[in-house]
């Protein structure tokens, strides 16, 4: 949730607990369980994606103002 707050893209488990705060290529990347290649992937990909990473560090602060 902190992260959430302060605006950085996350790219996490898609596990139940993580699906709450985070929605997939919405504000997140949410990668299964035990694929490390994919999490790699998807950490190349984001850092190389400017536009990405700020649609998802607005759409992140916006999810975490809900717990407020």
């Amino acid at each position: 949730l902190e992260a959430m707050a302060c605006g950085l893209p996350i790219i996490t488990t898609d596990l139940e607990g993580n699906r709450g705060y985070g929605l997939n290529e919405e504000n997140s990347v949410l990668v299964s369980k035990n694929e490390y290649k994919a999490y790699v992937d998807n950490v190349i990909e984001l850092l190389r994606n400017e536009t990405q990473i700020n649609i998802f560090s607005n759409n992140m602060v916006a999810n975490a103002q809900q717990y407020e």
